[in-house]
């Protein structure tokens, strides 16, 4: 993510008109970003946060916004992305921005990208593991296969291992790059803790209870560092507990115009993206729990959420919060499956305990129109629904150019197609053959 100041209101005005004629003429191939060309990116879009004030009053200007999911490291990403845009795209769109090179070369305009990165807070990627390439061959290889089994008019007649053996011949000879099984979609670390965190932590437990009753850790040393640890604990519910009960929520009602706005840019292909942007809530305390609370989320998302499944929810792409303008604002980004009806609702019904704790320190934009109200950080918020979504309604902003490199398909699919590239290898029960041509 690249987060750059926009110079004045005629140069915001220059850059929507810009990435109207991106949009219009064909985002995937124009003349100015050509997309397609890009192999590393899986999502991109690039949006202008409009000029606002924080909690205390104080102005932000027009901010412009680049956000991409890619692939590799990210030195190759940003010199693929400068090697195929920078004089025809990034030149073209960043003169409006402040800061950005007299005399562009490629060293400068990749030195600029990095110098205006922003980091994530909290991150969640639904098909880990695999990238643009390999899920465009998945794909290939799935409707190659299917296609092939239309061709066929006496599957009826065979067994299940007879069938899986055609199809393995047809896609060997077909796609040569079948014959090697995929990579692991989670590292052998990753995979570590997931499978082990909770034994890790029973065995911690124990051993701690194993050197009191040995007295090697004296019982009242033990007691006295465990009340020190308790009393901020209970300081921090209590003052938490005080301003949830204090603070204001977000009344029901919105633009229909805004509103009119967003929804004519969705629902155009499967997949939809979300931007959202919030005030945080003033004071230290706020900015402490929303860190604490997304280095959590952060946590879980990469270790336990890992595997095209976040809290019950199978339709995010990718996802992205992150604290900017040093930490006055939280920014939400989010490409996912299906309608945002549906998307939004799948939070409240599936993930709302994790929702109110990543905005319930949240306002729109003064304190009086807060996140609805949370109880104990976790409780109630997102689960008053109708105001919880007339609240991220409110806080959305258009997004300008948005790109996605496999619009046709959805996560399930892309976690399909691997499976079915997998079943091709190794030895399979009768069972788990039935399992695997029931993905087909």
């Amino acid at each position: 993510m690249v987060i750059t100041t926009i110079e004045t209101e005629d140069d915001r005005k220059a850059l929507e008109d810009l990435f109207k004629q991106m949009v219009d003429e064909d985002v995937e191939d124009n003349a100015w970003v050509p997309f397609k060309l890009l192999k590393t990116i899986h999502f991109a879009r690039w949006f202008i946060l409009p000029a606002s004030t924080d909690v205390k009053g104080r102005p932000i200007p027009d901010q412009l916004v680049l956000s991409t999911n890619y692939d590799g490291p990210l030195d190759d990403h940003l010199a693929e992305l400068v090697d195929v845009a920078g004089e025809s795209g990034l030149d073209e769109i960043y003169k409006y921005c402040k800061g950005y090179p007299t005399h562009p070369t490629r060293e400068n305009r990749i030195a600029y990208l990095r110098e205006y990165q922003a980091k994530y807070n909290t991150f969640y990627v639904g098909t880990v593991g695999r990238t643009v390439g390999q899920i465009h061959d998945e794909r290939d290889l799935r409707d190659a296969i299917q296609e092939f089994l239309d061709d066929g008019d006496d599957w009826d007649a065979m067994a299940p291992a007879e069938i899986r053996e055609a199809i393995q011949d047809f896609a060997f000879k077909k796609f040569d790059w079948a014959k090697t099984p995929p990579p692991p979609w989670l590292s052998p670390w990753v995979r570590f803790i997931k499978n082990n965190l909770i034994r890790m932590l029973i065995a911690l437990a124990v051993l701690i209870v194993v050197l009191l009753i040995l007295k090697i850790i004296p019982l009242m040393g033990f007691l006295a560092v465990l009340g020190v640890l308790l009393v901020p604990v209970l300081l921090y519910v209590i003052i938490l507990r005080y301003k949830e009960t204090h603070d204001q929520q977000y009344p029901l009602g919105y633009s229909c115009r805004e509103v009119g706005d967003l929804i004519a840019s969705e629902d155009r292909i499967g997949q939809n993206q979300l931007t959202v942007i919030n005030n945080l809530k003033p004071g230290f305390f706020r900015l402490f729990t929303e860190r604490v609370v997304h280095t959590a989320i952060n946590f879980a998302a990469r270790y336990f959420s890992n595997e095209g499944n976040l809290a019950g929810i199978p339709s995010i792409h990718f996802a992205r919060w992150c604290l900017i303008d040093k930490g006055r604002r939280l920014l939400f980004l989010s490409n996912f499956d299906g309608s945002w009806e549906n998307y939004l609702g799948d939070f409240v019904d599936k993930a709302a305990i994790g929702l109110t704790a990543a905005w319930g320190s949240t306002v729109l934009v003064k304190e009086e129109d807060g996140f609805p109200k949370p109880k104990w950080l976790v409780l109630k918020g997102a689960r008053d629904e109708q105001r919880f979504k007339a609240y991220s309604r409110a806080g959305q902003v258009a997004t300008n150019v948005w790109y996605s490199a496999y619009k046709e398909l959805s996560v399930q699919n892309v976690n399909n197609n691997s499976e079915i590239r997998k079943g091709l290898h190794g030895d399979l029960s009768r069972e788990e053959t039935l399992e695997w041509l029931h993905r087909l």
